[in-house]
Order: structure tokens, then C-alpha cells, then sequence
């Protein structure tokens, strides 16, 4: 379990992983993760997905589980066709802003406000 590479600043990821190590005794196949769209979160929601895919991947086979490949190669060309679209958009789509100022807000922040429009509110 702790050999599987995951993205420690990403909660969902995490999350996931977690709740593989609480349950992978419990049925011989793993959760599917889901992808919560939110299109406030843009491209980011895309890849965390892509990472969940991953996480399924590489969990289900460290544990012999069983491993719905045909799903998961679906699902993985369709969130690398969205990530594909969000670049090929050009960066002003999915470069996060603040919500209230539109200031450029840092590079993952989990955040949708700026820090001095948090402080103002």
C-alpha cells in the first residue's frame, strides 16, 4: 500500500488511497473513483481524476485485485481528450483567479478567493 505513488497535496487523491487501505480486504475488486465535476475547479478536477485513475491502477495490481481494464481505458482517453481541451483553450481558461477580483491566485491554491479579498469579507 505505501509503495503506490500519490499526490500528498491533493485531498481527494489521499482520500482515495485511504479508503483503498481501510477496505482492500473486503471484496476482490476496489471502488472505481468518481469524477465530481465542478467547473469552478477547471482543468485541476481533471487531474485529480487522472491521478484517481492511476491510484485504482496501481492499487488493484499491488493487491491482485481485480482490475476492469476496458473501464479504465476508457475513462482515461476521455479525462486526457478534457485535460487536451482545456489546453488547447489557451491558458486564460483554466489559469486559477480569484473569483471576486480576478487577481492571479498560486499555482494549486485550494482556494477561490485572494487573500486580500478573504480579508475584506
Amino acid at each position: 500500500m505505501i509503495t503506490c505513488p500519490i499526490d500528498i497535496k491533493d485531498k481527494r487523491v489521499v482520500a482515495l488511497w485511504l479508503l483503498y487501505c481501510k477496505t482492500y480486504t473486503a471484496d476482490v475488486s476496489l471502488e472505481k473513483p468518481v469524477l465530481y465535476r465542478d467547473k469552478s475547479k477547471g482543468i485541476m478536477q481533471y487531474e485529480t481524476y487522472y491521478k484517481q485513475l492511476d491510484l485504482y491502477y496501481q492499487f488493484s495490481h499491488r493487491m491482485q485485485k481485480v482490475l476492469d481494464e476496458e473501464w479504465l481505458n476508457t475513462e482515461r482517453e476521455k479525462t486526457e481528450m478534457a485535460i487536451m481541451r482545456y489546453l488547447s483553450k489557451g491558458k486564460h481558461n483554466y489559469i486559477a483567479r480569484c473569483r471576486y477580483c480576478g487577481k492571479l491566485l498560486p499555482l494549486g491554491s485550494p482556494f477561490q478567493v485572494c487573500d486580500g479579498c478573504y480579508n475584506r469579507k
